[in-house]
Order: structure tokens, then C-alpha cells, then sequence
């Protein structure tokens, strides 16, 4: 259903399919340089002036390659739009006079607007996929940056075109204004002294909120009041658009060019919140400094002489909203287990301690003193890190955190690879303006159905809550989805089988055929047919119109297969789960290259966890690069990690049975309970002391309990900062091979009685012994309710006694066998 909706973001309907095929912005860049050029409008004399550099780095989560598409209707490819940059650059000329130069002033000088009487110079375009065609390998983590070609005052709007990797040259060029309206002029023998430090200005110059006011821009402008703010849009040029991601400070989702009055008047609080300075928010505002530092003194700065950018630029600050990693995480918090990559609309409400907390990506400024700098790194190939750093030091040019199905799903824990989040859709209409805006239901989940991990911002007896300060409201993702799936809905396996994955292609009704006429097994080997009496062509042929399955067949398969040994999940026998979890041992994997190209691995004794379907690599625990190969590896277990998992799962298993629903056993336990309440009982077996499976010393960086204490309910954030990484073994991965055969209940029972005869003076003349097998039966006490009928329409009798027993079986036993 994902993937054939529509949805709608900022008042555009798209298809879900282009947003779910392409890569993810991690990280926006601009970098700005000094430069000497031609003062406008004063002939002969030079001025300073910036330039500024955009930068993006593109990353593929999947385990196959993705296109950078061109728009079937356009032709054209996805425009990264980064607006303004709340920052002043204050300039001393040979030690003179401090001039403050507000880089959004100089943005919006008026010398540069064009024959229209426009103000929007205040962003720059990076046009990706136009100038060459750009696919990304299975996790790759690829920058993309400007071509060389320089666009002077509002080149912003024309676009730079960009190519792979960091390309050296061109970018937007402005001249520095002072506060008095005044150029910077240089001389060549000149040197210049500079710092910068955060302003109090937005975006938002909207003529009415008296700190921001610019003098001269009324409201004609459409940046919709946002301090800083990244776009990623699809298609152009602009009216042909959608837009697919966004990432931004204190941003108001609007209409273009709304008459301020009318943006007053709506009950909207991330509109109406926007009119009032005291509840904006501003770079130089203390709280933020960490955020917003600023940049002076000799470690930060240097003295440039003028003569040295006459030529060329010389870069003194990178601008940056990049996605948390270990290393470049400034709140310490799990940076992946919070990061949906498809749900990458993000806004910071007011940049609170929660937020900061909360959000998967973070602004920053990081002083430049020369082109070799962390920030900017890049492969020889043109790739970018992600991982434990976004520099190359730590960082892995190759990222895989979901994979998508080379055959089709038979268990509904694969569905962890689903981008399962939720949306908040905050709608408004105001006069004959409509305004819409779709951002993530918080907090964002990486891997949803099917684990069950607590929101550390969510108290441990609840599932939903409103963020502190904010009117965001959270959810606990995976707790109402899984209560939503496990026991209503399965994978029956009656799917299209294709080659590669089958060495036969078969239609959907050809698989149908063959498994209701005993000819070939569905893929879920244990599934077997129950004809219910009639004869298997007669049966396929009600369910489907033609080749095309009707709309009664979804809700009658199920009554018509059976499984063959279901697994009990309140079963306390080790044996019983060491026999089901190591069910995959032994399976041979198949491995990629760098390039794609796909192998099978040497069989090995160990058992593979259901993760990556084409790891770059195979890893265990023990491994010496696990630091490195968890963010693109496979984990494999040896039987005594099997051991000890079904050891420790046995022991949750009494703390939480019984379990009355797969739903209850695959959630965590709701309550006050903290132990119970934080995860689900296989999640909280994988993180016991006695299983090494996770052990965090092998793992990357942990979450600190100083870091954890901020939260609501601290003990569910402490853990590996990476969890979401293929190396890291999730709840959902132990799941995928098994749930198709997970019970909450027995279905099959072996009864036996004892009969006694007595003489009159009670002994006991004869005893016997027997046994009986029975079965509960796809039909109800009353048949006269349809097998497949939901439970609130049955009969009384039928919704109080449920399915009939059959039995199956019948024998005497002798003394012996008592």
C-alpha cells in the first residue's frame, strides 16, 4: 500500500514510488570562501565579497543500486535548494575599523535584483543528475557539488550544476555589505581579519515581527520564515515540482507569497508561532552556542591578504545540517534507531534539549582554515563517509541498513525494511490560501515493525505523549504497528515467483495451482493445504478473477491451510528454541563486491542472521574490524551464541508469559515495570549479560548513562549508539526466519486418561490406560459460521466455544508406556 498511494506534501500529490527509489540527503553543505572581485556599481575599485559553495552528500540505504531519476514529465532531475545562513562576517581591513557584514543583508542587496523587482536571492540550487547521469552502488555514500561554473548575486536562482564529488571552483558569489550599507573595498596589499558570529535575523522578513525586519523587504518575499532551510525538490524548473525532503530550523510551512495578515489570523501553531519574536528562534540566542559557536581567534581564523583572493577563494566556514553519526553527534544519543531514511522532512521546532535529543539530524558550524579540512573529505572516487564519522577517518563510504526482498516476503518481521513511520499532517486554510505540510510522526523509527524498542522520550507506562515545549505529538511506532500486524495478518507465500530468486517463473495462480493440487510446496515449507472438501481446482478458481486475485481471496486463504508443527512462543524449553533459532544454519549467504556483482559464500557451520540480502561481507562477533564492517557486513552466530540467546529468551519468557497474542510477545511490556517495559522479550535476550551477541566493546560507541538521563525514560536509550547497522542483531532479524511458524498457542494436544474397576471393598480389579490426539479444526462448533469469519460477527455459541476438536488419533496404552 505504500507504494501505490499517494500522499501530499506541501499541497503537491506525488508518487510514494519516487520518493521510496531515491537516495537520501545526509548532509547539506555550504562552504563559504573569501573573495576579491569588481565592486558593483563603482567601476575600477574592488570589494570583498563571498562566495558560497553547495555541497550535499548522497547516500543509497539499500542493498541494491538507485538511480538519480530524471521526471518522466520534465526531464528533469532533483533540485537541492539551501537557504539563508544566519551568520555575520565581521571584517577588519589592515587592522582598522570592525565592520559587521550580515551575510543575509548582502544576500539581499538590492543591487542584485532582477528586472522584476525579486528579493529571493536568499538561497542557492544545486541541480543534481543533470549534468551527468548519477547511480548509487548497494550503500553507497557519494558527495555531489558544484561543476566549476560560477553564478554571481542571484546565481542562486539560475542553479548550479552538480557532478561527483568536491569539485574545487565556481559556487554563488555576494558582495559583503556593511550594517551602514557599505562595501568592503580592498586594495591588493591589503590584509584581512575576520570572525564570524550568529545573527538575530531569520528568514522570515515579513515586515511585521520588528527584530527581523530588513529595511525595504515588505512581504513580497515566499521563504516561508525559516532561519535556515534545505529542500530537496523533484523536477523543474519551479511549478513543476514535488518536494521529497526538507530540513530545517524554526520553519513555518506556508503558501507562497501569503498576505501576513492572513498567516496571523490561523489557529495553526507552527504558523502561528512565527509572528511573535519572543517565540522565534535565533542563531545568537546563548542556549544555542554549542549549535551556533562563534569563530574567532587564531585556531579558528587567519589573516588573508588580499592580493591571495584575487585569484581564488580561500574558505573560512562550512554551514552544515548533517545526519547524527557516532563520532559528529553532539547530544551522545543513538543516531540510527531514530533515523527513517524515507522520512527525512525535518524541522527543529525550537532547537529545545528534547529536539536536539530527538532528531536525527543536527546544524552545525565548523571553522575552515584551509580546503583540507574534515567536513570536506571525500574518496578518490568522489564518495563521502557515513557511519561512525562523516569524515574519512572513521567514516565508511559504503552504508547498508535495509535491504529489499529478492523474492517475495514470507514473514511479516521482513517488514522491517519497510520506511513504517507515520505522518503528521498538519493542515490549514486560511482565506482562499490553502497551506499543507506532511512531516514524520516522532519519533522516527529505522526499523519498526517487528522490534519493539521503548521511546526513550515516551514514559515506560505509555505509548504516546506530546514533545516537552512543543505541540509535536510522539508515538511509540512499533509498538501500535506490531499490535496492529502479528495476529491478524500473515504472509501466505501465494506470490509471483521470478528468476533469479526461482529457477522457475510461475504466475501467481500457477503457484496457487500447484501448491492446492499437492504438486510444489509454497516457500514456507511447513504450509499445507486443507481442501475443506473441495477439489483444489474449484477452490484456486474462487479466488481468483481470470489471472488476478478477487477480493474475497485475502480474506479466505488462511481458512485453507494448515501448518505443520507450529511453535508454542510460551514454550520454556531451551532445546525447543536452540532447535528454532539455529534453523538457518549451515545456509550458504550470498556476498557482493563494491560493485554489485553478487556471489555465493563458502558454507560455514554457523547460522546466518536474516539482515542484508547481499552483504559486502560476512562478520561475527569477534571479528577485528567489527568497528568497520558492522555498517555493511552480515552477522552469522555459532552455536553457543544460539545457546546462550535461547538460555536468556527461556528467562524472559517466564518473567512476561504467559503471552496471549504474538502481538504480546513481540512487544515490549507496557507498564512501570522498567526491565519489562523497555523492550520486547527477544530484544531484551539479545541485550542480557549473558549473551555476547551485542556486546558493545565489539560494537562501536554506547550511549553514556549521563546522556541517557535527560530522557523520560532513560534506561531505553543506553545501548550501542549504531543499533540499526547490519552488524548489530535486532529483535526483528531473530524473527524474520521464524514468525511464519509462531504460535501463541497450541493447536495440537495429546490427551491421556485412566480408567479404574472396583470390587466392593474398593480394590482395584482392572485399570486401563489410553491416549488420544486431537486437533483444533478450521471450522467453527457451529458450521453454519463460515470458517473465515471474524470473530464479531459470529454466532454466541461459536464466539464463546470458537473452533471445533477433532480427533485425529486413538490408542490403548499398555503398563510399560506409563
Amino acid at each position: 500500500a505504500y507504494l501505490k498511494t499517494a500522499d501530499t506534501m506541501d499541497g503537491v500529490t506525488q508518487d510514494n514510488w519516487n520518493r521510496f527509489k531515491q537516495p537520501i540527503t545526509i548532509s547539506y553543505q555550504v562552504v563559504l570562501s573569501f573573495e576579491m572581485r569588481p565592486a558593483p556599481k563603482d567601476p575600477g575599485k574592488q570589494a570583498l565579497f563571498v562566495n558560497m559553495d553547495p555541497i550535499i552528500t548522497l547516500w543509497n540505504p539499500l542493498d541494491v543500486a538507485v538511480d538519480v531519476a530524471l521526471d518522466k514529465d520534465t526531464q528533469k532531475c532533483w533540485m537541492y535548494v539551501f537557504w539563508v545562513i544566519p551568520y555575520d562576517i565581521n571584517v577588519q581591513v589592515n587592522g582598522g575599523a570592525l565592520r559587521k557584514c550580515s551575510l543575509m543583508r548582502s544576500v539581499y542587496n538590492k543591487d542584485f535584483q532582477s528586472a522584476t523587482g525579486s528579493l529571493d536571492y536568499n538561497m542557492l540550487r544545486l541541480n543534481v543528475g543533470e549534468k551527468e547521469r548519477i547511480t548509487l552502488k548497494p550503500g553507497e555514500v557519494l558527495k555531489v557539488s558544484q561543476t566549476g561554473n560560477t553564478q554571481a548575486g542571484n546565481g542562486g536562482f539560475t542553479g548550479l550544476n552538480g557532478t561527483k564529488g568536491f569539485n574545487y571552483g565556481g559556487g554563488t558569489r555576494f558582495a559583503l555589505l556593511d550594517d551602514s550599507g557599505q562595501y568592503i573595498l580592498l586594495e591588493p596589499a591589503n590584509q584581512i581579519s575576520y570572525s564570524t558570529s550568529p545573527n538575530n535575523l531569520t528568514g522570515g522578513f515579513d515586515g511585521v515581527s520588528g527584530g527581523n525586519i530588513i529595511a525595504g523587504f515588505g512581504q513580497n518575499n515566499s521563504r516561508r520564515w525559516s532561519m535556515t532551510h534545505n529542500s530537496v525538490v523533484f523536477g523543474s524548473p519551479w511549478g513543476k515540482n514535488t518536494h521529497i525532503g526538507q530540513m530545517s530550523v524554526d520553519h513555518c510551512y506556508g503558501f507562497s507569497r501569503p498576505k501576513v495578515a492572513e498567516v496571523r489570523t490561523t489557529s495553526n501553531p507552527r504558523m502561528n508561532k512565527t509572528l511573535a519574536n519572543s517565540t522565534r528562534v535565533f542563531a545568537n540566542d546563548p542556549k544555542f552556542a554549542a549549535v551556533y559557536p562563534f569563530i574567532q581567534g587564531t585556531q579558528d581564523t587567519r589573516v588573508i591578504s588580499a592580493a591571495s583572493i584575487a585569484t581564488r577563494k580561500a574558505p573560512f566556514m562550512v554551514h552544515s545540517y548533517d545526519v547524527k553519526t557516532e563520532i559528529e553527534n553532539k547530544r551522545g544519543t543513538r543516531m540510527l534507531a531514530r533515523f527513517n531514511p524515507k522520512a527525512h522532512n525535518v524541522d527543529f521546532y525550537n532547537m529545545s534539549d528534547e529536539e536536539r535529543d530527538l532528531l536525527p539530524y543536527q546544524p552545525g558550524v565548523t571553522p575552515l582554515t584551509s580546503w583540507l579540512n574534515a567536513p570536506l573529505d571525500e574518496s578518490v572516487n568522489g564518495q563521502g563517509f557515513f557511519g561512525s564519522s562523516l569524515a574519512s577517518q572513521f567514516g565508511s563510504n559504503f552504508v547498508n541498513t535495509h535491504t529489499i526482498p529478492r523474492q517475495p516476503i514470507v514473514s511479516l518481521a521482513a517488514f522491517q525494511d519497510s520506511f513504517a513511520n507515520g505522518f503528521n499532517r498538519l493542515t490549514e486554510s486560511v482565506g482562499t490560501e490553502h497551506a499543507m505540510a506532511c512531516q514524520p510522526l516522532l519519533p522516527q523509527i529505522s526499523h519498526a515493525i517487528g522490534n519493539s524498542l521503548a521511546p526513550s522520550l515516551i514514559a515506560p507506562d505509555k505509548t504516546e505523549n506530546i514533545l516537552l515545549n512543543s505541540p509535536r505529538p510522539l508515538a511509540d511506532h512499533s509498538y501500535l504497528v506490531n499490535r496492529a500486524l502479528w495476529d491478524d495478518w500473515f504472509m501466505s507465500g501465494i506470490a509471483p515467483q521470478a528468476s533469479p530468486a526461482f529457477t522457475q517463473n510461475r504466475d501467481l495462480k500457477t503457484v496457487a495451482s500447484d501448491f492446492f493440487s499437492g504438486t510444489k510446496p509454497l516457500p514456507t515449507a511447513r504450509y499445507m493445504r486443507d481442501l475443506g472438501g473441495q477439489t483444489a481446482s474449484k477452490l484456486v478458481a474462487s479466488f481468483f478473477s481470470g489471472t488476478v486475485p478477487n477480493d474475497t481471496a485475502i480474506n479466505t486463504v488462511a481458512s485453507y491451510l494448515r501448518v505443520d508443527g507450529m511453535f508454542n512462543v510460551n514454550s520454556t524449553s531451551v532445546e525447543a528454541w536452540k532447535t528454532l533459532l539455529g534453523a538457518l544454519k549451515g545456509l550458504q549467504i550470498v556476498v557482493r563486491d563494491e560493485s554489485g556483482v553478487e556471489s555465493i559464500a563458502p558454507k560455514d557451520s554457523n547460522t546466518p542472521i536474516a539482515r542484508v540480502g547481499a552483504p559486502q561481507k560476512i562478520i561475527t562477533a569477534d571479528s577485528a574490524a567489527m568497528r568497520t564492517d558492522q555498517w555493511f557486513g552480515r552477522r552469522t552466530l555459532t552455536d553457543n551464541e544460539i545457546e546462550a540467546l535461547a538460555k536468556a529468551l527461556v528467562q524472559e519468557i517466564r518473567k512476561r508469559g504467559p503471552f496471549l497474542s504474538l502481538a504480546d510477545f513481540v512487544n515490549r511490556r507496557v507498564g512501570t515495570d522498567k526491565p519489562l517495559a523497555r523492550a520486547g522479550a527477544i530484544q531484551s535476550a539479545l541485550d542480557s549479560n549473558d549473551v555476547t551477541i551485542n556486546k558493545l566493546q565489539n560494537n562501536g560507541r554506547a550511549v553514556a548513562g549521563a546522556v541517557a538521563n535527560r530522557f523520560a525514560f532513560p534506561e531505553a536509550e543506553m545501548g550501542a549508539m549504531s543499533y540499526g547497522s547490519p552488524g548489530i542483531v535486532k529483535q526483528g532479524d531473530i524473527l524474520t526466519p521464524i514468525a511464519p511458524v509462531l504460535s501463541a498457542r497450541s493447536d495440537s494436544f495429546i490427551i491421556r486418561t485412566c480408567g479404574e474397576a472396583r470390587d466392593k471393598d474398593g480394590k482395584i480389579a482392572a485399570r486401563a490406560w489410553c491416549e488420544a490426539v486431537v486437533e483444533r479444526d478450521r471450522n467453527f462448533v457451529d458450521s453454519s459460521d463460515a470458517a473465515e469469519t471474524v470473530s464479531s460477527s459470529l454466532k454466541a455459541v461459536n464466539r464463546t466455544f470458537g473452533r471445533r476438536f477433532t480427533m485425529v488419533s486413538f490408542r490403548w496404552l499398555s503398563p510399560g508406556e506409563i
